[in-house]
């Protein structure tokens, strides 16, 4: 421990030092944080988007780990564009083993994900995916104009906030690929995977189908 030494009318007098002051603060935010990194989501990731039904319905796939007790995970959605709004529901009753999953029913829409683990009614971790959605799912196949031209000047900009892709690998050896991630299908410098080159015309396809909100229920 280390002291700065001050004096005071001949007198002197020991004053801890800054260094020892942001230790404390140090020691202080270490020895809460571990709590809540004992609880982690592992899927889904930002802005995953799963396939709604027929009915206008979907279900939210939700993963994690925990190393501290837990009786229940709960689990919200509060809409960001479209969709509805639900309250903390129980989504994982007294989970085992250290690992769980589960699903969260929902409507189309485009959503910010709360969940939270309880242990004897008291919430001991939270965590949040700013943005995840229900709605649709497409796979682009066909020849090489289906994957766009690199910077070409036709890639009309996506605008739509809901319009995203799997943009973490790029490469047509697709017999490991990477746990995906998201981002927005954007402009002409977007790459998606495997092998698709700037919005092209899917950025404002996806546009379109956006802006069918609300949702029509099929028949």
């Amino acid at each position: 421990m280390s002291f700065g030494t001050l004096c005071k009318d001949n007198k002197q007098i020991n004053k801890p030092s800054m260094k020892y002051a942001v230790w404390l603060f140090l020691f202080s935010w270490i020895s809460i944080s571990p709590v809540f990194a004992q609880f982690n989501i592992t899927f889904p990731t930002e802005r995953a988007i799963f396939q709604r039904d027929n009915l206008n319905q979907g279900n939210i796939f939700i993963a994690g780990n925990y190393q501290i007790p837990v009786s229940v995970v709960q689990a919200r959605l509060t809409s960001i564009q479209g969709g509805t709004s639900t309250d903390w529901t129980p989504v994982v009753m007294n989970p085992s083993g250290g690992n769980f999953s589960t699903q969260l029913p929902g409507r189309a829409g485009w959503y910010t994900l709360d969940i939270r683990a309880l242990h004897n009614g008291i919430v001991v971790a939270e965590t949040r995916i700013s943005r995840v959605g229900i709605g649709e799912v497409i796979v682009i196949s066909g020849q090489s104009n289906a994957r766009g031209v690199l910077r070409d000047t036709f890639h009309p900009q996506s605008t739509d906030d809901r319009v995203n892709c799997i943009n973490n690998f790029f490469d047509n050896d697709t017999s490991t690929p990477p746990f995906p991630t998201f981002g927005r299908l954007q402009d002409g410098n977007t790459l998606y995977a495997p092998e698709g080159y700037g919005s092209w015309m899917w950025g404002a396809l996806g546009d379109k189908i956006a802006a069918q909100e609300p949702y029509r229920d099929w028949e």
